[in-house]
């Protein structure tokens, strides 16, 4: 079994072996790729299906399978199989299979407005509204910040800073002019 992030490509690659005693005529195999989805069953993904009715899915009559990035759905364990037959004989077949499990892409923190400064006596305000899931998973996205100090004799930051004050939950935050020490910080 597999595990990839939603936001990585996967590529498979099955092996089609052939006896030595085959006759020459037997060599030539054909594939075919299935996949099933823990929450749905099978999926309408077979070589009947051109390749445009399966967006982001190529190659599924050889051997390799790759599939984009951001194209199977976190929180689901699908099932891929590949069946090999050959060509002359597409009764007989024989196949193997691999699970992969789809686990959440990290999500994307953006503070706008990158580096600056803010002068003791004006009000700064910190926006994170630029930050996203990149799975677009359900329910609501919650916001916690947390800050650094920079210790001037070491000029490492340290965790956790004490601004004096509480940060709110939320996206976007306001600082009122002296509400915070004197500094350099790290948000």
């Amino acid at each position: 079994s597999l595990t990839i992030q939603s936001d990585e490509k996967l590529t498979l690659a099955g092996v089609g072996v052939v006896s030595d005693c085959a006759p020459p005529a037997m060599t030539a195999l054909s594939f075919q790729w299935t996949v099933t989805a823990s929450d749905r069953g099978e999926l309408p993904f077979n070589n009947s299906l051109p390749d445009s009715k399966v967006p982001g899915i190529t190659r599924r009559s050889t051997p390799t399978l790759a599939i984009k990035k951001s194209k199977l759905r976190a929180g689901v364990e699908y099932t891929f199989w590949l069946t090999a037959r050959y060509r002359l004989q597409p009764d007989t077949s024989n196949f193997g299979s691999v699970a992969v499990s789809v686990t959440p892409s990290p999500l994307k923190a953006k503070i706008a407005g990158g580096n600056r400064q803010a002068a003791r006596d004006e009000t700064f305000s910190l926006n994170g509204k630029a930050s996203r899931d990149p799975d677009n998973l359900p329910g609501a996205t919650s916001f916690t910040w947390a800050c650094s100090l920079l210790d001037n004799a070491t000029m490492l930051y340290s965790l956790p800073c004490d601004l004096g004050v509480a940060i709110p939950s939320t996206a976007q935050v306001e600082f009122e002019q002296r509400s915070v020490p004197v500094g350099s910080y790290r948000f």
